[in-house]
């Protein structure tokens, strides 16, 4: 199975992630979607400390099992940035479990998060069902996002080396000397490069 990451720049920095065979992995505030991933705003106990010691040192790389329209203009930047896909087993060098999120209205996921919280306080903060509590907090999100069909990997360092991509797609308006150094890493690493406007609308799923 492939997973595509999607890049909405096209600035050093992502150059470099992409020709240096690196991943990078985000921490939770920087997740648009103000709810992902936060227990604190699911229940009305003071469990900062459970998010300080035990989310907040958490970070996240997302993926898409699709290789979508809807997908490149939100978050390739229409064209302006990169659709990187990696084969799972070469994701699995970082990780075995590469979590499926499940999507599902605001209610629906705070009485799940609730009942794995609860479950976590009343086992005396037992380690395996801490790790349960994790898991699900980054497994559920809104319906909204559902377009998404969202994959994840879940990691305490910022960045993991080594990841070769299988292939590489890159957006018509990136600019030419960002274009060029993505070009020349995939001939000298014989990955296969797409050109986003030699792509038949066709070949996008919906």
């Amino acid at each position: 199975m492939i997973l595509y990451k999607y890049y909405n720049a096209q600035d050093e920095y992502t150059i470099e992630n992409i020709t240096k065979n690196q991943i990078h992995f985000s921490d939770v505030d920087s997740f648009d979607d103000l709810n992902d991933s936060n227990l604190i705003i699911f229940n009305k106990l003071d469990n900062s400390e459970i998010y300080n010691n035990r989310l907040q040192h958490i970070r996240v790389s997302c993926f898409s099992t699709d290789l979508s329209k809807y997908m490149w203009e939100h978050y390739a930047n229409n064209g302006n940035g990169f659709c990187i896909g990696y084969k799972d087993d070469e994701l699995h060098k970082i990780s075995k479990d590469i979590i499926k999120v499940q999507y599902g209205s605001e209610d629906n996921i705070k009485k799940i998060l609730n009942n794995k919280l609860q479950e976590y306080i009343n086992s005396g903060f037992d380690k395996k069902y801490g790790l349960v509590l994790l898991i699900t907090a980054f497994s559920l999100k809104e319906k909204q996002f559902e377009n998404e069909r969202e994959m994840r990997l879940l990691s305490k360092e910022e960045n993991h080396t080594g990841i070769k991509p299988s292939c590489i797609y890159i957006g018509d308006k990136v600019k030419e000397d960002s274009r060029k150094k993505v070009i020349e890493y995939c001939k000298r690493d014989d990955i296969k490069l797409i050109l986003q406007n030699h792509l038949q609308t066709n070949l996008f799923t919906t």
